[in-house]
Formats: structure tokens, C-alpha cells, sequence
């Protein structure tokens, strides 16, 4: 005769029921199942009133067991002994109130946040900016954009590159060459690609109408205006 030892092996109904009407369904197809591959009566009354006497489940515990515990998960920056003061206070609230249970996750204080570790990368160097150009001498203003580092498009503009305006500019008057110098620069914005530099390049121009932009290619924004 097939003996029944135990429900070892098997999934827990009280485990996996919040209510004694969803515990009391499972242990009887259980009971069907097993009674279909002749385990003896008897046994398996014997072994669901030992499990059921171990479990501590009775329909008293029914309205308890109906409830179960919301559990909600918050992330907190750890500062030292108010930490836990904090957590056991939340705790404490929180039971008082309503049903739930608060888990506080710490998180460490990471200096990186606040400070940049490393070095900036100077101004000539930087690459994919746009950038102005104020003449000290009358004011006239140019707007440009360069994927290259600053300071190679920079040194063009003053001394090599006939066709830039800024050039130009500089050869046609005397007083505006001599108060000339890289001061004259000032870095607007930087992007990470071309599309978006040409973008804001096309914004700034569109705004501030610079009198030495005289290039004929340039984003056409007209229909954002």
C-alpha cells in the first residue's frame, strides 16, 4: 500500500492564498488529486490537520490573513546618525497609520556629485562650439560656428583667412586691428554634433542680427519665426 510521509516537495496553499475561503479551495483539490492516486483517506486527513495544526491557520486568523502587507520602497542620501533616528521614526508612523510597510534604501554621498574630477578643457581646445566675435574698436558683432578647436579658427580669422569677414573687417579699419586680441572671442554654447551646432548657430544669428554675418549659407528658420 502507497503511504503518504508528507507535502514536502509540494507548493504551500497558505503561502501562496491571502484568505482561508482560497486556502481551504486548494487543500481540497489537493485532497482530489491524491485520492485519484490512491493515497489512503485517512493519511491525508491526518497530514492537512498536522499541517494545518503547524501552519497556526484558523478562520479566526482569516481577516488577517486577507490583508496583506503593501510594502514601498524609497531611495534616501545617508547622512550619518539621523539615518537611522529617520527610519525608526517613518516605521513607527507609518504602523500607526495604515497597513503598509516603508523600506528606506540609503545611498551613499558621492563628492563627484558636486564637483567635476576632471580637469576642464581649456577654452582653445574645446571643439563643436559657436562663438561670437565683439570688435573692440566699433562694436560690430560676428556669430560662427567651428567643429575644429577654437583657437586654430580663431587664429585664422586674424591673420590668414582673406574670406572671413572678421578679416575683412579688421583690414579695413586700422583702429579696430590694433585693439584687436583672442579677448574679442567669447565661446555662446557647444553642441554634440554638427546638426545641432548649425541649429543653435542659425538661432543666435536669427536673434541678434549680426552686421558682419554676411554668409549665404546658414539654416533657413523662417518658418519657426
Amino acid at each position: 500500500m502507497t503511504r503518504l510521509h508528507s507535502f514536502e516537495g509540494m507548493p504551500s496553499p497558505q503561502k501562496i492564498n491571502n484568505s482561508w475561503l482560497g486556502f481551504h479551495g486548494d487543500i481540497k483539490n489537493l485532497t482530489l488529486i491524491l485520492r485519484k492516486k490512491l493515497f489512503p483517506v485517512n493519511i491525508m486527513e491526518k497530514v492537512v490537520n498536522q499541517y494545518i495544526s503547524r501552519a497556526q491557520v484558523h478562520p479566526s486568523d482569516s481577516s488577517r490573513v486577507q490583508q496583506p502587507v503593501s510594502s514601498y520602497y524609497f531611495k534616501l542620501p545617508y547622512v550619518g546618525s539621523f539615518t537611522a533616528e529617520a527610519q525608526k521614526r517613518l516605521h513607527k508612523l507609518v504602523r500607526r497609520c495604515t497597513n503598509t510597510e516603508i523600506k528606506l534604501v540609503f545611498s551613499s554621498f558621492k563628492v563627484s556629485r558636486m564637483f567635476s574630477v576632471k580637469d576642464p578643457v581649456p577654452l582653445d581646445l574645446r571643439s563643436r562650439v559657436f562663438y561670437k566675435f565683439s570688435c573692440a574698436g566699433c562694436n560690430a558683432c560676428y556669430i560662427s560656428e567651428t567643429s575644429r578647436h577654437l583657437s586654430m579658427r580663431l587664429y585664422e580669422h586674424l591673420s590668414r583667412d582673406r574670406n572671413s569677414h572678421i578679416f575683412q573687417h579688421l583690414q579695413q579699419s586700422e583702429a579696430c586691428r590694433r585693439l584687436c586680441s583672442k579677448n574679442c572671442f567669447s565661446i555662446v554654447d557647444s553642441a554634440p554634433n554638427r546638426l545641432q551646432l548649425i541649429f543653435k548657430e542659425a538661432v543666435r544669428i536669427r536673434w541678434e542680427n549680426p552686421p558682419l554675418n554676411k554668409q549665404l549659407k546658414h539654416a533657413d528658420l523662417t518658418i519657426l519665426f
